[in-house]
């Protein structure tokens, strides 16, 4: 029996093994010209929280959130916008 993890994460192949893969989508495009704006956005860094003086006496006492988007482009369930919750 053979067991085959699809993945369901954010991200993609790098646009050369897209386009071996399907050289018909990238006929007549120069390569240099293509980028991937959420993978732009991805690597983009965030301040650090400010220092608290707080201290977590219980699970979800201390939660830290952070909301992202509008994303021009939805992710697979349509979504754009994304949220994290920390808890500390």
């Amino acid at each position: 029996m053979e067991i085959i993890i699809i993945p369901c994460h954010l991200g993609h192949p790098s646009f050369q093994v897209i386009k071996f893969l399907f050289p018909s989508l990238f006929k007549n495009l120069n390569m240099h010209n293509i980028h991937c704006e959420m993978c732009e956005l991805a690597k983009h860094k965030c301040l650090p929280f400010p220092m608290s003086n707080k201290i977590n006496i219980s699970p979800f006492h201390l939660v830290h959130t952070y909301v992202w988007g509008s994303s021009k482009v939805p992710n697979i369930s349509g979504a754009k916008w994304f949220i994290t919750f920390i808890d500390s």
